[in-house]
């Protein structure tokens, strides 16, 4: 199976978490001095993945089912 995710396509820029709250000390400690109380999540970047899904189980039994079918068809040709 091959399968695809595209996210954020066509790179809109939302907030996803948003609240206000004291900077106190923390800003100016590591050299910021603009003290804005809002605090935002941002939108997540673009990304996209493509893959593909194998499964080892249900290759087994395809191979079993056509044994079964090619050994069915050679007793019942055997047997007229």
């Amino acid at each position: 199976m091959i399968f695809g995710r595209l996210d954020n396509l066509f790179n809109e820029k939302y907030n996803n978490f948003g609240t206000y709250g004291e900077t106190g000390d923390v800003l100016e400690g590591i050299g910021i001095a603009d003290q804005d109380t809002r605090f935002f999540g941002v939108s997540a970047p673009r990304a996209g993945w493509v893959g593909i899904k194998l499964s080892l189980y249900s290759w087994c039994i395809r191979q079993r089912l056509t044994a079964l079918k090619r050994s069915l068809v050679q007793e019942t040709g055997n047997q007229t």
